[in-house]
């Protein structure tokens, strides 16, 4: 059994048109995968650059960490050790520094900014200086 020719021709120009179609809809779709990867790259480099500086920093710090003086200041401050021929002094917080220290007596500043001759004058007649302005 032939198609006739007529049929033959109409289905092949169908044919011919779904696969250019299909064909289109493939290379749009490869592009704007292609575009995508493109964004993806890009963001990879940033990542890849932010992960190197990232690692200097790193290594930097690990220097500094291995250093001899570095561990003598963690092991000074941290762990409250000394060298042999050293002594510790711990001092106590400023508020029991406050409580412990002597008071200051309002006289005794009184009698600071006054001139000599008056705190001569009030140690030897206290009572003559009570009386004077």
């Amino acid at each position: 059994m032939k198609l006739p020719i007529s049929l033959l021709k109409f289905f092949k120009g169908r044919i011919l048109i779904v696969l250019v179609v299909l064909a289109t809809i493939s290379a749009v779709h490869s592009t704007t995968q292609l575009w995508g990867k493109g964004n993806a790259i890009e963001e990879a480099k940033k990542r890849l650059a932010e992960a190197e500086r990232e690692q200097q920093v790193l290594l930097e710090a690990k220097k500094s960490i291995n250093s001899p003086g570095f561990v003598e200041r963690e092991a000074r401050e941290k762990l409250g050790l000394a060298r042999p021929d050293e002594t510790i002094v711990v001092l106590p917080s400023e508020d029991v520094l406050k409580k412990l220290a002597p008071r200051e007596d309002s006289e005794e500043l009184f009698l600071e900014i006054l001139p000599i001759w008056r705190r001569w004058l009030a140690f030897f007649v206290p009572e003559l200086e009570k009386s004077l302005p």
